[in-house]
């Protein structure tokens, strides 16, 4: 079996998984994750693989091991080897010292989902680099340029919000040392000291 099979085969039993255990019909599932019925039933089927948005969607929701879903590493979820040893691959150990490098705690721990998502995003984003699969490569590059781009955009429009609010308060704060209106002065005294100070 290729990779493609295998994760479809995992990503098949964690939905009947989830389905069995809370009742979820296809429908309601795809509702909770914000999908289309059909596409749930595509994947329970395993007619087509899972996009990496519905991959980190289902983990997050349902406390799976992305490490498990994406490569087969360890369990699907904490203690299932004890019930599900057949769908549960090599015991996973999480390098402490890649968060000692990231948090400066030397302590630190984060084999539970969890405890620390900063931490498990980079090991998880350095499991996937280094595996070399294509696949997943290209699946997170397009959504790391989407966040990307996503965040300029929003920086862009916080400068300009942050620039009008400046300027406003300018604005606002010339009004109440001329003693005027916000909307400007247009008596003929103002209109007269304006022009003196041209002269000038």
């Amino acid at each position: 079996m290729n990779n493609e099979s295998l994760l479809k085969d995992r990503t098949r039993w964690a939905i009947n998984y989830i389905c069995k255990k809370e009742r979820y019909s296809n429908e309601s599932l795809g509702n909770l994750l914000d999908i289309n019925k059909n596409t749930v039933s595509s994947y329970r089927l395993t007619y087509t693989v899972p996009n990496i948005a519905f991959v980190l969607k289902f983990c997050d929701k349902f406390g799976f091991n992305y490490e498990w879903f994406i490569f087969g590493k360890g369990e699907p979820f904490p203690g299932a080897r004890a019930e599900f040893p057949e769908v549960c691959g090599p015991e996973q150990r999480q390098p402490v010292e890649l968060k000692a490098t990231i948090t400066g705690d030397q302590t630190a721990n984060y084999t539970m989902p969890g405890v620390d998502q900063f931490g498990q995003a980079v090991s998880q984003l350095k499991t996937i680099f280094d595996n070399r699969d294509p696949t997943f490569i290209q699946a997170i590059m397009a959504n790391l340029n989407t966040f990307g781009r996503a965040i300029e955009e929003n920086q862009e429009l916080r400068n300009k919000i942050n620039s009008l609010e400046k300027r406003i308060a300018e604005l606002e704060a010339g009004v109440q040392r001329e003693g005027g209106d916000v909307r400007g002065d247009t008596s003929v005294e103002g209109t007269g000291r304006s022009t003196e100070k041209k002269a000038g």
